[in-house]
């Protein structure tokens, strides 16, 4: 039987794992739990060998793996937390968080980043999608503007006398776009300057 990764987690969990999500089945695959081979893009290529290296690699380990060690989720050998994800400072080897320590955990979160978004440290996205768009459209309109202002400056000079006239064209452009941004972004940060 093939399938794709969430069929063959339902599967799974039809025969009794219930903690098996398409998440624990991608992470026993990149962890070399379950071999590369049965897998083509998103699709199990045979439910059958999957299950048996799931049972020799994955909940054999799971029984053999001493609990003082890496916590293992219930759905696979493979800590349910994504790689990187904050412990809520538990140490490593600790179990995984209850529901109630993951509802602090991002709570805090949540607290935290309304802190630095009261501070001037945070801006929306979209407001920040306009800044940086608003930004493009000027630094285009100012380079747009060299071919016009430029020519009569520099009909007759010598190359080395050209350079110097079009760095410091291009200086000046660049200085004004810097202080522009920096302009919007403490504009964007509070609205009174």
């Amino acid at each position: 039987m093939t399938g794709t990764k969430r069929e063959y987690a339902a599967h799974r969990r039809k025969n009794g794992d219930q903690g098996c999500t398409e998440r624990a089945v991608n992470l026993n695959r990149v962890a070399g739990h379950l071999a590369a081979g049965l897998f083509a893009g998103s699709r199990v290529l045979d439910f059958d060998e999957c299950d048996r290296q799931w049972e020799a690699n994955v909940i054999k380990r799971e029984s053999d793996q001493d609990h003082t060690k890496a916590p293992a989720s219930a759905s696979g050998g493979v800590d349910a937390r994504a790689p990187g994800e904050p412990s809520n400072g538990q140490d490593p080897n600790s179990k995984p968080m209850t529901p109630h320590q993951r509802r602090e955990h991002w709570q805090a979160m949540r607290e935290e980043l309304q802190t630095r978004k009261d501070a001037g440290e945070l801006i929306p996205r979209a407001e920040a999608r306009q800044l940086f768009l608003d930004s493009i459209t000027m630094a285009r309109a100012a380079l747009e503007v060299i071919p016009i202002r430029l020519p009569d400056r520099l009909v007759g000079l010598a190359a080395p006398a050209m350079r110097i006239i079009l760095s410091a064209e291009i200086e000046t452009i660049l200085r004004g776009l810097a202080n522009a941004a920096s302009a919007d972004t403490a504009s964007a940060i509070d609205p009174e300057l």
